[in-house]
């Protein structure tokens, strides 16, 4: 099970044109987020979201220490940019580092290991990803990704269930951050749809939380993810 985490304003913006993205939900939602993270197996992000918000990715208590949970962390990183200094390599539990078969690294901790899952054009092969978790016995995946990763997710095809926080604010502006990119849809038969949908209150904000459609659509223009 493969799980989309999202948190957007009302107009699907998970940035601003300047990068700002703290926070657009609120405090409970981001409460709800620990409680959904301490409920899975692996975690995955992109080497992005690594350099531009420094998360620590864990399930924390209230008073901020990490549960163990997830069993795994995970980082999408083709060209395998992830900085020695990430907060993340200080939090408690392995990491699994994902990196093109070409990149000459070194696990820049000892709670890092290294995957190397190379597809076409030098991008990510995330079927790879979600086979070795699938060998691991980590079955239940969520992604808190930014948007080239949450769209090589689902334009492959991989994604089970999509958990969407949203904010009552609008963004706007063309350049503000949508949450999901890649090349998209041509007709609305196309679209991703939910089932089995769920709304609840969190405060202000809203969850919405639905399954993939049983027959969802694969997209042809890519399984992977670049950077």
């Amino acid at each position: 099970m493969v799980t989309l985490k999202l948190a957007t304003s009302l107009d699907g913006k998970i940035a601003t044109r300047t990068g700002d993205s703290r926070w657009i939900t609120n405090e409970k939602s981001r409460e709800r987020v620990h409680e959904m993270r301490h409920q899975t197996d692996a975690l995955i992000t992109g080497v992005g979201t690594v350099l531009s918000d420094n998360p620590r990715l864990t399930a924390r208590d209230q008073l901020g220490n990490a549960t163990g949970r997830p069993i795994l962390r995970v980082v999408v990183d083709s060209n395998g940019r992830m900085p020695a200094s990430a907060s993340m390599l200080k939090e408690p539990g392995e990491i699994l580092w994902v990196i093109r078969d070409d990149i000459d690294a070194n696990p820049p901790s000892d709670c890092v290991s290294i995957l190397r899952a190379s597809g076409k054009d030098g991008k990510i092969e995330l079927s790879t990803v979600i086979q070795e978790l699938g060998s691991r016995g980590l079955n239940d995946v969520m992604v808190e990704a930014g948007a080239g990763l949450a769209g090589a997710f689902v334009e492959g095809g991989h994604v089970n269930k999509i958990a969407a926080f949203v904010a009552p604010m609008i963004i706007g502006g063309n350049d503000a951050v949508s949450a999901i990119a890649g090349k998209g849809i041509e007709t609305l038969s196309d679209a991703l749809t939910l089932e089995r949908v769920s709304f609840s209150m969190i405060d202000s904000d809203i969850l919405i939380e639905g399954y993939v459609s049983s027959s969802p659509k694969t997209y042809s223009s890519s399984t992977s993810q670049a950077k």
